[in-house]
């Protein structure tokens, strides 16, 4: 009778007991893990085979494309993603020139991923490069220039971080990042500017209101190991708390000091005039339209009469108020624009 090969069999050691069987399927595989791991396989009864298995990490970094305006920020993400890769050494310091397999590939990889990173119009610059390290020193001096350029921009931005200050209506947090921005500037250039003379330089320029929390972290601080978020954190608790706050009455309503409602005041008043002026003078425009023909006539003559009026005394217009006229005896008019007859020749007649 035939058994199939999976099928566990009992024998008996002559004691009468039986024992199972070990079956003859073959084990099943376990999978691999990303990590470490020792696999043993047993050939015979005598000897092991220990075989050790290394794999690269396989990270998914996030490659950042490089812009004329970028490079520090640009080149900070890119050396912790060659950090990440296993591969900074290969951009950093280099290969010898009959290096081995494995820095060859390590160089290779590091090249591969700078490539990928840089406008298409480098491309060809950078791949003609024997190692990565030196197409990392070509971005370099594209970007901020050779050993004097960057020198002089260096120089440049220390003279801005002496004499760097805190604008008006300026936050702690919003300073922060500005100075945050120049030390790094100044890193890429080569001035390896501390985070001591950063958060001294912070202390030193605070507003007034502020002025007594930068003494107390001085004294209880240790300013050269202490880091700039935690100055600015703290700095923002001071900033918070020396806020005013709003007075209000039993009914909600908001209460404003004399100088708040005299600025108030001040303001509607401007926002009046200009409200005023502006409709006066829509009106009067409005007025002049209307009259057509009419209005101009009327200028016209209030021009005539006021002419004649300047020259009524060297004898044009109307004779002043109670003199008559020397033919007539009436008052209005001049003797010579009289229009009756000489009272002489009305009696001759």
């Amino acid at each position: 009778m035939s058994q199939s090969p999976s099928t566990k069999l009992l024998t008996g050691d002559g004691s009468g007991e039986k024992k199972p069987q070990p079956s003859r399927s073959p084990p099943r595989r376990r999978g691999r893990s990303n990590s470490r791991r020792r696999q043993s396989r047993t050939r015979d009864a005598g000897s092991r085979v220990v075989e050790r298995i290394i794999e690269r990490p396989s990270a998914n970094v996030s490659w950042p494309m490089l812009t004329r305006t970028n490079y520090p920020e640009w080149a900070l993400v890119m050396e912790v993603n060659f950090q990440t890769l296993r591969v900074w050494d290969v951009v950093d310091l280099g290969i010898d020139t009959d290096a081995d397999e494995d820095e060859y590939h390590d160089d290779r990889q590091a090249m591969a991923g700078l490539l990928r990173s840089v406008p298409s119009e480098l491309w060809s610059t950078l791949a003609r490069k024997r190692t990565v390290k030196e197409a990392w020193e070509a971005v370099k001096v594209l970007r901020i220039g050779d050993e004097r350029a960057r020198d002089a921009s260096a120089q440049q931005l220390r003279r801005e971080f002496g004499t760097l200050t805190f604008k008006e209506g300026e936050t702690v947090t919003e300073f922060g990042l500005r100075i945050m921005t120049l030390a790094t500037n100044l890193r890429a250039l080569g001035d390896n500017i501390t985070d001591a003379e950063v958060v001294k330089k912070l202390l030193q320029v605070v507003p007034d209101k502020l002025s007594q929390a930068a003494v107390s972290l001085e004294m209880f601080l240790d300013l050269n190991n202490v880091s700039l978020e935690e100055v600015i954190g703290r700095l923002r608790v001071f900033e918070e708390r020396a806020k005013p706050k709003e007075v209000t009455d039993a009914m909600g309503r908001l209460m404003l000091c004399e100088e708040d409602w005299e600025a108030r005041r001040k303001a509607r008043r401007e926002q009046d005039s200009s409200g005023g002026s502006t409709g006066s003078g829509s009106r009067g425009k409005r007025r002049g339209r209307g009259r057509g023909r009419g209005g101009e006539e009327s200028s016209s003559r209030d021009g005539r009469n006021g002419q004649n009026a300047g020259t009524g005394n060297a004898g044009g217009g109307r004779p002043p108020r109670g003199n008559r006229c020397d033919n007539c005896g009436k008052i209005g008019h001049w003797a010579k624009d009289c229009r009756g007859k000489k009272k002489g020749a009305a009696h001759v007649a």
